[in-house]
């Protein structure tokens, strides 16, 4: 529903199946495992809560972590046979998602289809793939930058010159709730909406998108790196 645009209710409550999910017999006793079921649902997507006991429920919506949009492209091939080089690139971006999996106090809610894409900018290069993530962070913006350069020199990143080549290419795209305009550090990112391989992508997963500093994805006019969904 979350991907056709449609909000999402949580209706958690105090019945059977908390009881059952939480060893509680009593169901006046399930009012937290209940706030926790809906905090799990939040963290997964659920934009509505419908519950029992509010005071608990607002106070369990507190570690509600931060959505983060993370773009992925390749467009370099490590390994891959004459042919084969688009499937070699999406092998590299599962294993950058991979990683992603290890990020400390986070967890993967939603991936896009993989797209092929032109290049931007630089244009005397090959094909990318790209896709997005959606990722509950509990990691401070600026470390979870370092964290996905250290995925990209995992992967074999050279950064020979400015939008070149590259074997592995993870942006933060948006912090939930978080700006920055720094040297290091720009959010939301300020060419996202311009590019067609992180507008159709993420269009996909939560087309009603609203970035940290209100702009709509609605309202996006891409123009570089024209997009193919490929799987």
């Amino acid at each position: 529903f979350a991907r056709l645009g449609y909000p999402v209710m949580c209706a958690v409550s105090r019945k059977g199946f908390i009881g059952w999910a939480y060893h509680i017999d009593q169901a006046s006793q399930r009012d937290e495992a209940s706030a926790a079921e809906a905090l799990m649902a939040c963290e997964l997507g659920a934009t509505v809560v419908r519950t029992h006991n509010v005071a608990a429920t607002v106070r369990a919506l507190r570690d509600l972590r931060p959505l983060v949009v993370v773009a992925l492209g390749c467009n370099v091939a490590l390994v891959a046979g004459q042919g084969e080089e688009r499937e070699a690139k999406i092998a590299q971006m599962n294993q950058a998602i991979s990683q992603l999996c290890t990020l400390p106090d986070s967890q993967i809610v939603d991936i896009s289809s993989f797209y092929a894409s032109e290049p931007a900018y630089y244009e005397d290069q090959d094909e990318f793939v790209n896709a997005i993530a959606l990722v509950r962070c509990g990691v401070p913006p600026l470390e979870l930058l370092d964290y996905l350069h250290a995925v990209e020199n995992g992967l074999g990143r050279v950064r020979h010159f400015e939008n070149g080549p590259r074997t592995c290419d993870l942006d933060i795209v948006d912090y939930q709730m978080y700006t920055a305009d720094t040297e290091v550090l720009t959010l939301p990112h300020p060419r996202a909406l311009e590019r067609y391989f992180v507008v159709e992508p993420l269009a996909e997963l939560r087309p009603n998108f609203v970035f940290a500093d209100g702009t709509s994805l609605a309202d996006a006019h891409p123009e570089y790196g024209k997009a193919v969904r490929i799987s």
